[in-house]
């Protein structure tokens, strides 16, 4: 069980059209804000080619945001053992219909982390609020 005093937060890795592959960080916050896992992952299907949940980390809060140890990040799967789910906007996909063509998952996903508001500094993970 985690410490009462630690944020934790859940971790999606996407494959985004616009910024390519990286993780998202979703805190409790976040979470409630968007209306629950269900509909924040609803999010992730319509702006993505693929997600897939990689598991649960613990931050330590801070006056300037949530910091993550890499260690956090160490006991999570790698993208390609998870199951990633397709998105939307996946070119397989029109609206809500397949094409017919086929297509494979990329089988080597970087891990490199989205810059949207999260940073990797001496081996910690900073989400800025």
């Amino acid at each position: 069980m985690a410490d009462q005093s630690r944020v934790e937060a859940l971790v999606y890795f996407v494959v985004s059209p616009e910024d390519g592959p990286g993780h998202r960080i979703y805190e409790e916050e976040d979470i409630l804000a968007r209306g629950g896992v269900h509909a924040a992952e609803r999010v992730l299907e319509n702006e993505n080619y693929w997600y897939g949940y990689l598991g649960r980390v613990w931050g330590e809060p801070s006056p300037r945001g949530v910091t993550y140890q890499d260690s956090e990040f160490a006991r999570l799967p790698a993208p390609n053992q998870t199951i990633m789910k397709i998105g939307r906007r996946n070119p397989a996909l029109e609206g809500q219909t397949w094409r017919g063509t086929s297509f494979k998952r990329p089988s080597r996903l970087s891990t490199e982390c989205s810059t949207r508001g999260i940073s990797s500094r001496r081996g910690l993970w900073t989400h800025t609020l």
